[in-house]
């Protein structure tokens, strides 16, 4: 079987992390079968981080959904305070 070399576009990843219905995700959900090999670079790989990043920041997270998580000693954290947290740590 041939193996087709690909590049995965941002917006891929992007589509696949928002819905579990869409191609993208049924295509990142084909990565471990091993039927395409990803081409990739460092401006790619920064381009990923950079629109990810962005996108994570704009998730909204209702502390409210969580109530009674301390109790069970879990700390609810917006992704942007648990990315604060991870800098304070360095």
């Amino acid at each position: 079987m041939k193996k087709y070399n690909i590049v995965l576009d941002t917006n891929v990843l992007i589509s696949a992390l928002r819905s579990k219905r869409g191609a993208s995700f049924q295509l990142i959900s084909l990565l471990e079968k091993d039927k395409f090999k990803i081409n990739i670079s460092v401006p790619l790989i920064l381009e990923y981080e950079s629109i990810i990043t962005q996108e994570l920041n704009k998730l909204a997270i209702n502390k409210k959904d969580f109530q009674g998580a301390e109790k069970l000693g879990i700390k609810i954290l917006s992704p942007q305070e648990f990315i604060n947290l991870l800098e304070k740590k360095k």
